[in-house]
């Protein structure tokens, strides 16, 4: 939709989310499904929106959706920023040490 709004809406993707504008406006990025990273190019013509076909740029495994804001975005310089899952790792012991403020009196 333009700003300021003309009442006019163009659809780019029938199952994109997280859109974020590339900041020359002239590209769209939004994610597809579960890991897919998209991007289609836009341009104005006129008082109309002519949008490329989105095209897959990468796949990425995200975190869940549940995660607050974007889990992307793209830098000033055109690089994408990608928050990624990464695996927990296997069994690391620790140790919780309780009440050390006594143990650290003792001589």
């Amino acid at each position: 939709m333009p700003y300021p709004p003309i009442g006019a809406k163009w659809q780019i993707s029938a199952d994109g989310v997280e859109p974020v504008w590339r900041r020359d406006g002239k590209e769209l990025y939004f994610i597809r499904g579960a890991d897919e990273i998209m991007a289609a190019r836009i341009s104005v013509v006129g008082r109309t929106v002519v949008a490329d076909t989105p095209r897959g740029l990468f796949r990425v495994a995200l975190p869940p959706p549940t995660v607050p804001g974007h889990r992307f975005d793209v830098a000033p310089d055109g690089r994408i920023l990608v928050m990624e899952r990464v695996p927990d790792p296997p069994g690391v012991p620790f140790t919780v040490l309780l009440n050390w403020r006594s143990l650290a009196s003792k001589p």
